[in-house]
């Protein structure tokens, strides 16, 4: 009898990693709190394999010739072990018997592929309280993706094409886009309404790419803002060791005590590089709050800024390095 030459993508063909010992999913399933997980795991580990057929009824024994008998006993046999390998300790003592690879599939839903309403009921409670709190946007946006995966493995969406289904579908779509922005922390309150306001309304992906360009942003201006409180401190500190001296009459005559009340030009230099970093840290500050929009123009900006400026800028005459009138002049 002449062999038959089953090619690779053939519902018989056995690759190398086909094995009885393979596990196909991380899953264990253990009843019905978890049949549906297991079930749709499954359901893709054995497409993958070309053999989710065997457990669906349509890659029978009768269907295949004679000539390939053997080799669909085999791959049953194999799809049956991973069946087993899937399912917990107190599962298998009722399948390990079995011989056939689809009535094991069918006897599994029969027994656990059941409406959890209670379950239902959780991923409901768990959706509409879940808030991003100290995770990332990403760990929030994760956490709520899988609450909605399961969901909608537990109650499906119609998926019949129907004017009505498209147009449930889409609800669907804007109720979890909005759920999304609602569980956002306030920081995200101004880009919350940006999308929120646009003409044409974003998918949840679209406004997810947003809100990290958001927090991207937020993260830097942080940044910015830990780097100038850092130098400004210290100049803080060099301005309060200066007045101390000044008010206590202490004239030292040694060449130490003299470059320390006197700093050299370098240090004049970094410090009103730090205090314009400081101006144009607070500018865009105000600006990305919104407040140049509210009616606090450019100008009460500058002059805040110009506040801490004057201070420094005093202190460095004292020194005399620098004219006590120029930075006044510029800030009229």
């Amino acid at each position: 009898m002449t062999a038959v030459k089953i090619g690779a993508s053939h519902p018989l063909f056995l690759g190398q990693s086909d094995t009885p010992g393979s596990v196909l999913i991380p899953v264990k399933l253990t009843g019905s709190e978890n049949y549906g997980l297991w079930s749709r795991s499954m359901r893709i580990a054995l497409l993958g394999k070309r053999k989710l057929g065997f457990v669906l009824g349509t890659c029978t024994k009768a269907s295949v010739g004679a000539q390939l008998h053997d080799q669909w006993e085999t791959c049953n046999a194999i799809v049956l072990s991973w069946l087993m390998n899937t399912v917990s300790a107190d599962l298998l003592n009722g399948i390990v018997y079995a011989s056939d690879a689809y009535l094991v599939w069918e006897d599994l839903k029969e027994s656990f592929d059941k409406v959890n309403r209670v379950r239902i009921w959780q991923l409901h409670r768990e959706n509409t309280t879940l808030m991003q709190g100290t995770n990332s946007v990403s760990t929030y946006f994760s956490k709520l993706k899988e609450l909605w995966s399961e969901y909608d493995v537990l109650v499906p969406s119609p998926s019949c094409g129907c004017e009505k289904s498209k147009d449930y579908i889409e609800h669907l779509s804007q109720q979890r886009l909005l759920h999304f922005l609602s569980g956002l922390n306030e920081s995200y309150d101004q880009a919350r309404r940006q999308i929120l306001m646009k003409s044409i309304t974003p998918s949840l992906g679209q406004a997810y790419a947003m809100i990290i360009q958001d927090e991207s942003q937020q993260v830097t201006a942080a940044n910015i803002a830990a780097k100038t409180a850092e130098k400004m401190e210290s100049l803080a500190l060099q301005a309060s060791n200066l007045n101390l001296q000044v008010l206590s009459g202490e004239k030292s005559q040694n060449s130490e005590a003299q470059s320390m009340a006197k700093p050299d030009a370098e240090l004049i230099s970094e410090e009103m590089e730090v205090l314009s970093l400081a101006v144009s840290f607070t500018i865009s500050e105000r600006l990305f709050e919104g407040d140049l929009s509210e009616g606090k123009g450019l100008e009460s900006c500058i002059l805040a800024a110009g506040t801490e400026l004057v201070a420094v800028q005093s202190l460095a005459s004292l020194r005399g390095e620098i004219e006590p009138t120029l930075l006044e002049h510029e800030l009229e």
